[in-house]
């Protein structure tokens, strides 16, 4: 018996040793999130509770709220299948919330109790890197739809102002050999004119959109209908 209890020791003394000296934290709960269990400078070193303070506290009351149910779930699930992973955020003594990586393990103990071995490591540094990533990723989609938009529809623009740049050359080809028509020479040339100007006014207007995209520039409220109610008035009198 002696022997026995000695080796008892030195085992627990042996697993002290590694659950204690390794970066994740070792959890051990049962089927009411009560913690049996916990490699406490591990846990001090991410979370900063004392003993008594983690020994006292329900795992649920750590949970971020919006992580409560999936975590309810997530281990409901782990006592039928026997394991479980989960990533939920976790309240530090300051008030803070670690994102944490978790795995989970049933077993039985000595008793016949069944209770879960959870493995927890810190990976709020891997979710804000994520999180840079998304947003950049979100950012270059929104200036590629951007620039696609900008490109449709100056190309569009550019094509209308050109055409009729055209056609009043051709027209005004047709009558350069006729002193009579004159008069519509010099309308056609005005129209080439305005079309010249306009399309001096699209590039202006793209340069001011790749501008807004580079700076801060103040936004005031303003009202469109006298806006939309001019350019109606202007497409029926056209």
């Amino acid at each position: 018996k002696k022997i026995t209890d000695q080796k008892l020791i030195d085992s627990e003394e042996f697993y002290r040793l590694i659950t204690e000296n390794i970066n994740d934290m070792i959890t051990i709960v049962d089927f009411n999130l009560n913690i049996h269990y916990i490699n406490e400078e591990v846990q001090k070193k991410i979370f900063g509770y004392s003993k008594e303070e983690i020994g006292n506290t329900n795992l649920h009351e750590l949970i971020h709220p919006d992580d409560r149910e999936n975590l309810l779930f997530q281990f409901t699930n782990a006592f039928t299948s026997g394991q479980g992973f989960l990533e939920v955020r976790v309240k530090d003594k300051n008030g803070n919330y670690i994102w944490t990586e978790n795995n989970g393990k049933v077993f039985t103990d000595n008793e016949g109790n069944q209770k879960v071995l959870i493995i927890t490591r810190d990976i709020t540094e891997r979710k804000k890197t994520e999180e840079k990533l998304k947003k950049s990723e979100n950012n270059y989609r929104l200036a590629f739809d951007r620039a696609t938009l900008y490109k449709d529809l100056f190309i569009h623009d550019i094509n209308n102002v050109l055409q009729v740049i055209h056609s009043a050359l051709e027209l005004s080809s047709l009558y350069l050999s006729k002193p009579d028509f004159s008069k519509n020479m010099e309308e056609y040339l005005q129209i080439i004119e305005k079309q010249v100007f306009k399309g001096n006014k699209l590039i202006s207007n793209l340069l001011k959109l790749s501008k807004l995209e580079k700076s801060t520039i103040p936004i005031k409220t303003m009202s469109l209908n006298p806006l939309l109610n001019n350019a109606i008035d202007y497409v029926k009198k056209s």
